[in-house]
């Protein structure tokens, strides 16, 4: 514990009549009592389409984005109609 904190805290504790200890363990208390553990949160698993086979490697992912950001920016700059096509 920060030696700054541990000062105040048995000051405080001191002030309202109790231990350094006991204000630790009504601390403690509160805090437990106020948050509850929580459990993990569950996995949660997303239906995908296509074989389970044929994954994108990270490669290819990220060829795709660039095609995709590229058309994009062709489409900024041409105009949505007039954006030639690249594929």
């Amino acid at each position: 514990m920060n030696n700054e904190l541990a000062r105040r805290a048995k000051k405080y504790a001191t002030e309202r009549g109790q231990t350094f200890t006991e204000l630790v363990e009504e601390a403690v208390s509160d805090l437990l009592t106020r948050n509850p553990r929580r459990e993990a949160p569950k996995k949660i698993v997303l239906p995908t389409s296509g074989k389970s086979s044929r994954r994108m490697t990270e490669e290819e992912y990220e060829a795709l984005v660039e095609r995709l950001q590229l058309e994009d920016d062709l489409k900024s700059i041409w105009g949505s109609d007039r954006a030639p096509s690249r594929r």
